[in-house]
């Protein structure tokens, strides 16, 4: 072998290792990036999670300042309303809190709490001025889950005194009232 075809042979070599060292060094930054990505999307959902916690804190300092009390359930659900069985609901209702029935139009057909506001759960972030800030709200649906979801949302928009009636319209101790507006 001649000494060009020497250095030509090497100088191939170089040239393959050092394209080797570079689809490496560019796999490894392949990798490092969806690294890096992920440890974003972590950071940014961790300081969600951290917001969240401290809006819960100030509403519960708020909530326990205005002298309402927070159970241990409370805290440790992040909740900052009441769940109510139907005579606890009842007498709140006769003391001037106002009822918001959050079920669905057919379903209201078989009967309201006297004087309640209709707004189906779907519709409630779009109607929500129609709801008095300055009242206590007790929330119901026809089992407790969509009301809980409610009295969730109402929260976040800063209203203060939120009931859920747990159990549902079912619990209310006159289920047979008619309806007092569809």
């Amino acid at each position: 072998m001649t000494t060009p075809t020497i250095a030509l042979l090497l100088a191939g070599i170089a040239l393959a290792l050092a394209l080797l060292a570079f689809l490496r060094a560019s796999g490894a930054r392949q990798e490092v990036q969806a690294e890096a990505n992920d440890l974003r999307r972590r950071l940014a959902n961790q300081d969600q999670k951290w917001q969240q916690d401290r809006e819960f804190q100030a509403r519960s300092l708020t909530r326990l300042a205005s002298g309402k009390p927070m159970t241990p359930e409370m805290i440790l659900e992040q909740r900052l309303w009441d769940d109510l069985e139907g005579d606890d609901a009842a007498l709140r209702v006769a003391s001037g809190t106002i009822p918001l029935d959050v079920r669905g139009q057919s379903e209201v057909r078989s009967g309201m709490i006297p004087g309640a506001l209709h707004i189906p759960l779907d519709a409630l972030e779009s109607r929500i001025s129609e709801l008095p800030r300055n009242q206590p709200i007790l929330v119901y649906c026809a089992a407790g889950v969509r009301s809980a979801e409610a009295c969730e949302f109402l929260c976040q928009e800063g209203f203060q005194e939120v009931s859920n009636l747990a159990a549902g319209f079912p619990s209310w101790p006159q289920t047979s009232q008619t309806p007092s507006a569809p």
